[in-house]
C-alpha cells in the first residue's frame, strides 16, 4: 500500500467529511492553499509537523491522522468511518 496515496485520500476525506473547502482548510491550519492541494492530489506527503497544522485545522488529534498511516505500512485497511467518530465537535 502507497502511504502518500492513503495520506491524500485521509487528508481529502476528513476535510470533505466537515464540509470544509481546500482553502478553508488552508486558512484555519495555517497552510497555503498550494500546500493543501498538493497534499491531497498526491504530489506530496506532508511533513510531521504539516500533520499537526492538519489536525489543528481539522479540530482534530493529530493521531487520526497518524494512525491509518501506520496501518497502510503494515498492510492492514483503515475504514474512515470510524475516525470520523473520533473527530472533536465544537
Amino acid at each position: 500500500m502507497d502511504i502518500k496515496t492513503e495520506q491524500s485520500k485521509l487528508i481529502k476525506t476528513l476535510r470533505q467529511r466537515q464540509g470544509l473547502t481546500q482553502k478553508q482548510l488552508a486558512e484555519r491550519s495555517g497552510l497555503g492553499l498550494s500546500s493543501i492541494k498538493e497534499l491531497e492530489t498526491d504530489v506530496r506527503m506532508a511533513k510531521v509537523e504539516t500533520l499537526f497544522k492538519l489536525a489543528e485545522g481539522l479540530d482534530i488529534t493529530p493521531m487520526l491522522l497518524f494512525m491509518p498511516l501506520w496501518d497502510a505500512w503494515r498492510g492492514e485497511s483503515t475504514t474512515l468511518e470510524a475516525l470520523s467518530k473520533h473527530s472533536k465537535t465544537k
